[in-house]
């Protein structure tokens, strides 16, 4: 046998975050519908949630804009 004593002995069903989004993905690219879909993730052990991007919440995000020295933004047009 080849390979590292830590490839030999790691579990090999262990994904981490990005293999699982990227299966559920292809999943859900290759079912007929959302039944056969949700059937197919689970019996992989995946679910929906695996095949959405983590998101990343900046700190500064979650202040109030004026806070942080910027006005808020409006959804009126600019006159020119």
């Amino acid at each position: 046998m080849t390979g590292t004593p830590d490839a030999m002995t790691a579990d090999p069903f262990n994904l981490d975050d990005g293999q699982r989004r990227r299966a559920a993905r292809v999943v859900a690219s290759k079912a007929h519908d959302a039944a056969d879909c949700g059937l197919l993730l689970a019996v992989l052990g995946l679910s929906p949630a695996d095949g959405l991007p983590a998101v990343d919440v900046p700190a500064q995000a979650t202040e109030p804009t004026h806070l942080l020295g910027r006005r808020p933004h409006t959804a009126q047009p600019r006159r020119r």
